[in-house]
């Protein structure tokens, strides 16, 4: 019964520092601080084993958008360039 009730003592103790815990996680992740986290080097991938830097994809999506501006007409919306991301 001791376990119990020190555990119900410190819910309000637990639940607050879970509360803080969740609105420092997001904020971090709104801004982009943890993506950071795991990026050793600046590759983002591989393809069949050969490595992509970040640097030519930006150049892939850069060329995407410039297609679809030149084959519409109009600059690519929103969501479809959160898709292409």
């Amino acid at each position: 019964m001791g376990v119990m009730n020190k555990l119900r003592e410190n819910t309000g103790v637990m639940l607050w520092i879970l509360v803080f815990s969740f609105g420092v996680i997001w904020v971090l992740q709104d801004s982009g601080g943890l993506d950071v986290i795991g990026n050793i080097g600046n590759d983002i991938g591989s393809v069949n084993g050969d490595p992509i830097t970040f640097e030519e994809y930006s150049q892939l999506i850069d060329t995407e958008v410039q297609g679809y501006q030149q084959r519409t007409g109009e600059s690519m919306p929103p969501q479809m360039l959160d898709q292409e991301l």
